[in-house]
C-alpha cells in the first residue's frame, strides 16, 4: 500500500507520452508538493491552450476568410497575454495570415504604372 503523501505517477505524462518530472527530483514539503501538483495542472491548461491555437492557425491557413482570421488572431492574443509565446511571433503569424486573406495586386494595375522605355533615334 503507497504512502499516504505519495504522489502517484498516474496522469503524469505529456502528449507525446514522456515524463514531465524528474523522479529524482521529488518535492518533500507540503508547499512543493501543492506546487508540483498546480504546476502540472497549468502545463495541461498551457498544452491545450497552444493545440487550440494551433489548430485555428491551419484552420485559417486552409480556408482564408474573415471569421477564421478573427478567431486565430482572438488565440493568438490570448497566448501572448498568457505568456505563452513572444508578440512577436504572434505578429508574424498574424502579418502571414492576414496576406492570406488580403487580395494580391493583379497584374493589369501594375501595367498601367510602369512607365515605357524610351528608345534612342
Amino acid at each position: 500500500m503507497p504512502a499516504r503523501n505519495a504522489v502517484s505517477t498516474a496522469g503524469w505524462r505529456s502528449i507525446a507520452g514522456s515524463d514531465i518530472r524528474n523522479l529524482n527530483d521529488m518535492p518533500i514539503t507540503q508547499s512543493a508538493k501543492q506546487a508540483l501538483r498546480k504546476d502540472h495542472r497549468r502545463t495541461i491548461v498551457n498544452l491545450r491552450r497552444k493545440r487550440v491555437a494551433k489548430k485555428t492557425v491551419d484552420i485559417m491557413k486552409k480556408n482564408p476568410n474573415e471569421a477564421n482570421f478573427k478567431q486565430a488572431t482572438s488565440h493568438l492574443d490570448k497566448l501572448v497575454k498568457n505568456r505563452l509565446i513572444h508578440k512577436n511571433k504572434a505578429a508574424r503569424l498574424k502579418s502571414t495570415l492576414s496576406r492570406l486573406i488580403k487580395p494580391a495586386p493583379s497584374s493589369s494595375s501594375r501595367a498601367h504604372t510602369k512607365s515605357a522605355k524610351k528608345t534612342k533615334k
